[in-house]
């Protein structure tokens, strides 16, 4: 039925893409082999009924570029940056992301820009227990700072950090020195931003969230910050999509994009 592989191994990766996981088979080689992409539903699932909606042979562009360890591939960049979006946390199911899948989302998050070389941030990785410790105090929280919630509420908030397979934790930790704290707090969006999209590219979804426990001292301390002088950055989510995503309205460039070329008055 397929053009036979010159090699005997085929490798075969999950990767994520707007309204649909994929799974990528390809052969061995990366120069000559056959490239078929899956639609499958439900999400995670061998796709026993899905179809085959593109086949790409040699010469043909990829959809995929291999991995520098040479098992499996990744999207090609550029597709990954036009079609990553978020998916709520509480669409999202196992798998998360394993020990080796984490280390690679890691290892891409803390590749980014750090004027000075501070790695001004930290980040936290947080299993079932460590995701109802700090369950257990938003909603202690919460009950006591909001006495006409319900038991209904309260619950919610117990259960809001589970409600993804890993939670990651990123606090920016100002470093002193002549670098400005804005450099650094951007630095830290740009590790958040990598997360996700590292996490996108081995075929898992994110989600950055804040919402008041990163602004609430309690919370800072419990996870062993300073609410001194650390900020939460974010809650990052991460997991399965339970469900294909519709992608969301994106600003037209003419809403946000201009060039200048100086003023259109004289400065005195």
């Amino acid at each position: 039925m397929f053009p036979a592989f010159r090699r005997r191994r085929i490798t075969a990766t999950w990767i994520s893409d707007p309204g649909a996981l994929m799974l990528v088979v390809e052969s061995e080689s990366q120069l000559d082999g056959l490239t078929m992409i899956v639609m499958a539903s439900p999400a995670g699932a061998w796709p026993s009924s899905g179809s085959i909606v593109e086949t790409r042979g040699p010469g043909s562009p990829r959809r995929c570029a291999p991995r520098d360890d040479g098992k499996g591939c990744e999207m090609d960049a550029l597709d990954l940056l036009l079609k990553r979006r978020s998916v709520p946390a509480r669409n999202m199911v196992e798998p998360g992301p394993d020990a080796a899948a984490l280390e690679r989302i890691l290892r891409a998050g803390t590749r980014v820009p750090d004027h000075g070389k501070l790695a001004p941030w930290r980040i936290q990785v947080l299993r079932k227990d460590g995701q109802r410790r700090l369950g257990e105090t938003m909603a202690e929280i919460f009950a006591r700072e909001n006495a006409e919630a319900n038991e209904a509420q309260i619950e919610a908030m117990r259960q809001k950090p589970a409600l993804a397979p890993l939670l990651l934790v990123i606090t920016h930790k100002p470093q002193p020195g002549k670098i400005p704290e804005l450099e650094q707090i951007l630095s830290g969006g740009a590790l958040c931003q990598n997360i996700l999209m590292a996490a996108h590219a081995q075929g898992f979804c994110g989600s950055w969230i804040t919402g008041w426990p990163a602004f609430h001292p309690r919370i800072v301390e419990l996870l062993g910050h300073d609410p001194a002088t650390d900020k939460i950055l974010g809650f990052i989510y991460l997991g399965t999509p339970s469900e294909p995503m519709e992608d969301r309205p994106r600003p037209a460039l003419s809403d946000v994009v201009s060039e200048w070329s100086g003023p259109l008055v004289q400065v005195a």
